[in-house]
């Protein structure tokens, strides 16, 4: 998508072992070879938030795809983020509340994925559980869900959550204790 860059860079392979500011220093020189690889260290978790905050694998697909526009545009114009990973967050955090507000209206959690168990009285208490647990999830705030994703599913520190959602460490922390504290699942 950006231009080639002219420098020889490291081997590709050696991309792998590069830190994320050395990628982004990379990037800001026109090195290709550095965008691939901070994709491939970032498109399985971006594509997973998405998809714990959209519930769709088209939207979430959709959302890493702008978020990684974004982040080559700003790379390669010579933004130099903080921390990278954060930021990147940030970016798909804020590309999927777009996307949520250009929704024409709030759509329910189906009964797909339901578990399979033992016996009958087990998959009758699964599926309790798990429809209890996709209405608790469909009733959060997407700011609540999002805290819980970056956290719980994403390994996010509360400083890097709050980071990514544009808030206080202390917001974060208070967002995601909310949620711990206000409901119990068995």
């Amino acid at each position: 998508p950006g231009p080639r860059s002219a420098v020889l860079g490291p081997v590709p392979g050696s991309f792998a072992v590069l830190g994320d500011a050395a990628l982004a220093n990379l990037i800001a020189a026109g090195d290709e070879r550095a965008f691939e690889a901070l994709f491939a260290r970032y498109q399985r978790d971006i594509f997973r938030y998405a998809s714990a905050i959209l519930r769709h694998p088209q939207d979430a697909e959709e959302v890493l795809q702008l978020t990684m526009i974004a982040a080559y545009k700003a790379l390669s114009s010579g933004a130099q983020p903080r921390e990278l990973r954060p930021w990147l967050f940030r970016i798909a955090h804020n590309e999927s509340m777009d996307l949520i507000r250009a929704r024409p209206k709030a759509e329910e959690l189906g009964d797909r994925d339901d578990p399979v168990a033992g016996s009958l009285h087990e998959t009758v208490d699964a599926r309790e559980r798990l429809r209890q647990l996709r209405a608790d999830l469909g009733a959060l705030s997407p700011g609540q869900r999002s805290a819980l994703v970056l956290r719980e599913l994403s390994g996010l520190t509360h400083a890097e959550i709050a980071t990514a959602l544009g808030t206080t460490e202390a917001d974060a922390r208070h967002q995601r204790a909310d949620l711990l504290f206000h409901r119990v699942i068995d």
